[in-house]
């Protein structure tokens, strides 16, 4: 990490954030003196579909465009924590890498967004981001609900998505449509410089 902190310029206040993914790299962190500070868990869906509810009219979702991406990015920015903020190329990139994305619309503004990606038989919601001021209306379980009937086909066998393992709000929207935590996370670790 020494090299690393030679060629870029760090200040005492950031820290360094890496998402384990394998068991070596959270043994190799742990022993370079990073600290385990979240988790990220994996919800599967069980593969029922939500029922399609009575549609709230001011509400509209449709396809994202690249001219949605500021727009995207800046409910993007509104709605994380520093850690997990994207950046415009990050939400560009998830966008061209997509296999779905949407947007949700109240009165022609666009209010919150959802990115997902696929194989031949997962698919897997990367983003999903509703603004603070429209959040307990719906909107997130709209974008959801779009996104599993998207996918509700009958080569993709496995939809999931990650959230903080302390974000209650995240975890309660999608076991209510039908995701599930079966133990699988990741842990998060953090070096401060």
């Amino acid at each position: 990490f020494d090299a690393i902190k030679e060629i870029y310029p760090f200040s005492s206040e950031d820290r360094l954030v890496s998402l384990c993914y394998q068991n070596w790299m959270e043994t190799m962190l742990a022993s370079h003196g990073w600290q385990k500070v979240q988790k990220v868990i994996v919800l599967n869906w069980q593969g029922n579909l939500p029922i399609k509810k009575k549609q709230d009219k001011h509400v509209a979702i449709r396809l994202m465009k690249e001219a949605d991406l500021p727009h995207v990015f800046q409910i993007d920015d509104s709605c994380f924590s520093s850690w997990w903020k994207f950046s415009q190329t990050t939400i560009t990139l998830a966008f061209e890498q997509s296999a779905y994305a949407t947007v949700a619309e109240v009165d022609g503004q666009i209010v919150g967004f959802q990115i997902s990606t696929a194989d031949l038989y997962r698919a897997h919601l990367t983003r999903l981001a509703v603004l603070p001021y429209v959040r307990n209306q719906g909107i997130g379980a709209r974008l959801v609900e779009n996104m599993l009937w998207h996918f509700s086909v009958p080569w993709i066998k496995q939809i999931t998505v990650n959230t903080q393992h302390d974000n209650k709000s995240s975890i309660h929207l999608y076991e209510n449509n039908g995701f599930e935590y079966q133990g699988e996370f990741f842990p998060i670790y953090q070096y401060s410089l």
